[in-house]
Formats: C-alpha cells, sequence, structure tokens
C-alpha cells in the first residue's frame, strides 16, 4: 500500500428560524466534503463543492457530514515506529 488514507469526520446541525430563505456560504469549508444524506421526512441527499452555498429554508435545517480525507505520504511502517 502506497500510503494510508487518513479520514476526519464530524457532523454539523444547521438550522433556521428566519422568515425566509437563508444561504450559508462554506467559503471556510474549502477543503472539507460536506454531504448530506437523505432522511426520510426531514432531507433530501446533498453534497456541497466548495464555496458552495448552503441553502437553509424557512423552518428547515440541515445535518451535514463534514469529512476531510487526505492520503499520507508516510509509510505504514514508519507511522507505526512512533
Amino acid at each position: 500500500m502506497n500510503g494510508i488514507w487518513i479520514v476526519a469526520i464530524f457532523a454539523v446541525a444547521l438550522a433556521s428560524n428566519a422568515g425566509q430563505q437563508a444561504n450559508i456560504p462554506t467559503d471556510e469549508a474549502a477543503k472539507a466534503v460536506l454531504c448530506a444524506t437523505e432522511t426520510v421526512r426531514f432531507q433530501p441527499s446533498m453534497t456541497w463543492k466548495p464555496n458552495d452555498p448552503i441553502t437553509v429554508e424557512p423552518g428547515k435545517g440541515w445535518m451535514i457530514m463534514v469529512g476531510n480525507h487526505k492520503k499520507s505520504s508516510e509509510p505504514e511502517s514508519e507511522r507505526n515506529e512512533k
């Protein structure tokens, strides 16, 4: 194996009680993968690319998984020695 994939994932709950649609910028998450899995009667499946705004409808919200995937160039044998 030529390196190991390092994956960090966490979840974010995003909601709005505004009377109008809100667009949340994602420029701070430019290197992260943002996705929402389909949940019946709650949210459709959705993926946001870096810098795509997240649209939140009035009285609605999203459960978003945030992940950062990168491949380690350090051989596994060297990591195990640390």
